[in-house]
């Protein structure tokens, strides 16, 4: 899976989820900034990432920079799943 593909899921799920807040959401749409993602939000996105990319973030990839922007998120989680 490309560092893409896993941006598009991250942004439909956030689409469902988020619903009517996220006007228009992509890659660079700042989150925490916003106020799109607190912090049960960043929790809830942590598990969507486990179950559906199969793969576990750990104490190192919890601070707000990883969380910042789409594109962030998807980069570490194709980082993770990369490795393994």
């Amino acid at each position: 899976m490309s560092e893409e593909e896993i941006e598009s899921e991250i942004i439909l799920y956030l689409n469902r989820v988020l619903e009517n807040r996220s006007a228009h959401l992509d890659a660079e749409t700042k989150l925490l900034e916003t106020g799109l993602l607190d912090s049960v939000g960043i929790l809830d996105l942590i598990e969507f990432i486990e179950k559906n990319f199969g793969t576990a973030l750990d104490d190192t990839d919890m601070v707000p920079e990883h969380f910042e922007k789409v594109r962030a998120v998807a980069a570490r989680v194709w980082r993770k799943i990369s490795v393994t």
